[in-house]
């Protein structure tokens, strides 16, 4: 039985490559339908004796309206504060159309107040709530609705703002 190696090389290895390849790329992905998409997320380990931090993520607006993040919440942490690479303070980070923001030391990044001592521990995962709306304003608060991206009816809230949860490693 002949093989040809060019044959499995194509079918097994070059597969096998991009595979890795995404995987450490995209180290922890989260994807949103008709909303956002979430490349990679880290949170910076403390120093010692600080009750602050720094979490950054790299965000891509999958929608054709601009992506407002509004806030971010967690059990590690009392309250986060969005600023500019200049240290300015942020009402929210937006994401134009198909566009993507990289979040990274000395740009623009989110600050995290009065941390746990569990948030300490390199290489832990932290869940962390993350509220975005779809478009620069809010829609009116309604009882019930149906969410077309999720086929189902809805609750009360707002229409265009949706928390999702998300895992975030600590690293060094």
């Amino acid at each position: 039985m002949n093989v040809n190696i060019n044959f499995l090389r194509k079918c097994l290895v070059i597969p096998f490559v991009i595979l890795i390849t995404q995987s450490t790329a995209f180290a922890e992905p989260l994807l949103i339908p008709g909303f956002l998409g979430i490349e990679s997320s880290y949170i910076e380990t403390p120093e010692a004796d600080s009750n602050t931090t720094n979490a950054y993520f790299t965000i891509i607006n999958l929608h054709n309206q601009p992506i407002r993040l509004l806030n971010t919440n967690s059990d590690f942490f009392g309250s986060a504060v969005f600023h500019a690479a200049n240290g300015e303070e942020l009402e929210y980070i937006e994401v134009l159309p198909r566009e993507r923001v990289v979040m990274e030391p000395g740009g623009i990044y989110i600050q995290l107040n009065e941390i746990t001592d569990s948030i300490t521990a390199a290489d832990s995962t932290h869940e962390v709530t993350l509220l975005v709306r779809r478009g620069r304003e809010a829609m009116e608060f309604v009882e019930e609705y149906f969410d077309n991206s999720e086929r189902e009816l809805r609750g009360g809230g707002i229409p265009n703002e949706k928390e999702f949860l998300a895992h975030i490693s600590v690293r060094d």
